[in-house]
């Protein structure tokens, strides 16, 4: 009987072989994080083929807030915008199934999007987004979706990875010889089921639960952390780089304790501490003001109004595509256009947010 795995645990399989097997008591999980990236897909195709959809049933649907998916939405949709001149779109969230030659492997997968460019000649592409933290390891998913819809059919495929909360698009040229060395890589994990190798790709590991090798490294990671609490200062910065991977399971540990209590206390209202306090949902109320009804019966006038209003440049981008099709003018031009002539006149502030990012190679650091 074939073994069927999704291209989407490919970077956990070839990171840890140990976790294709069966776990041996499954537990459905069910998390905030996971809900939010199906969220903002469905939202996204959705917004492919008729339009901006409503965010809140969206949310709602998911069991998450409006504002957990409305900015990783927009900023999925204005990526895509960007290159709408010059893909041509084939099929959104498609589902692929291909056997592995020469073994009992069944490959499945959900493209977010896949087709050609339009250049001469033409280049398949395969775009997918990704609403969480950026990572070095979601390259073998690609190169998974690579091989389900072309094999080794092309000269070159490309890779194209919406990193949402980065607001990057990643490009990356798949070749047949790229294919070939994965494939090899593939069937190796597949054949050595024991090895185990924990790390930051624990996260969803269906074996999560049973598995020794990730209990020991978060006891160890917890501890050594919590020996050095009062003396991180002191690290050397070699430390605490070397240390990072070790740092994010644990955060993704208590993310997952955080999320879990969240939704105990949903079910069960009020939980004791036992030391004479309790654990509640506070809820707190949140104002949101309706730009044209403001403009409409504010008392203030308009130029008093300004200097506390913003435009989005998703709004703005929506706009001039909506004018783009009234008038048949070419969107991505349009819109590059737009944005240039507005930075020259200051009108545009491109201010920049500092992230821990992770990329292959020697560091170039001072």
């Amino acid at each position: 009987m074939p073994r069927r795995y999704r291209c989407s645990a490919l970077p956990r399989i070839m990171a840890c072989p140990a976790s294709a097997t069966r776990p041996k008591v499954r537990i459905d999980s069910d998390n905030v994080a996971g809900r939010i990236g199906s969220a903002v897909h469905k939202a996204l195709a959705m917004a492919y083929l008729s339009g901006v959809p409503d965010l809140p049933a969206i949310a709602a649907e998911y069991r998450v807030t409006p504002e957990d998916i409305t900015s990783l939405f927009w900023i999925g949709k204005n990526r895509l915008g960007e290159y709408a001149d010059a893909l041509d779109v084939h099929r959104i969230e498609h589902g692929l199934v291909r056997d592995v030659p020469g073994t009992d492997i069944t490959l499945t997968g959900t493209a977010d999007l896949f087709g050609l460019t339009k250049t001469e000649p033409p280049l398949p592409f395969v775009w997918d987004y990704k609403s969480g933290s950026q990572s070095t390891n979601h390259r073998d998913q690609l190169i998974g979706y690579a091989f389900l819809l072309y094999g080794e059919e092309y000269a070159t495929v490309k890779i194209m990875t919406a990193w949402l909360r980065a607001n990057e698009v990643q490009i990356d040229n798949i070749t047949p010889a790229d294919i070939a060395a994965w494939l090899e890589r593939l069937q190796h994990a597949i054949k050595h089921p024991r090895t185990f190798r924990p790390g930051d790709h624990c996260g969803y590991c269906p074996r999560a639960h049973e598995c020794k090798a990730r209990t020991a490294l978060i006891r160890k990671s917890a501890g050594d952390f919590l020996a050095i609490a009062d003396k991180m200062k002191a690290l050397t910065p070699e430390t605490l780089a070397a240390n990072y991977t070790r740092a994010k399971l644990l955060e993704k540990v208590l993310k997952q304790f955080d999320a879990t209590l969240k939704d105990a206390l949903v079910y069960h209202g009020e939980l004791p501490m036992g030391d004479g306090r309790v654990l509640y949902l506070s809820e707190s109320p949140r104002d949101k003001l309706i730009t044209d009804k403001v403009i409409e019966h504010c008392a203030l006038p308009i130029e008093k109004l300004l200097p506390a209003m913003s435009i989005s440049k998703g709004g703005l981008t929506d706009a001039i595509k909506a004018e783009c099709e009234r008038e048949n003018l070419p969107k991505g031009k349009t819109i590059k256009a737009t944005m240039d002539a507005l930075r020259d006149v200051g009108a545009i502030v491109t201010n920049t947010i500092k992230s821990i990012s992770i990329r292959k190679g020697e560091s170039n650091g001072k």
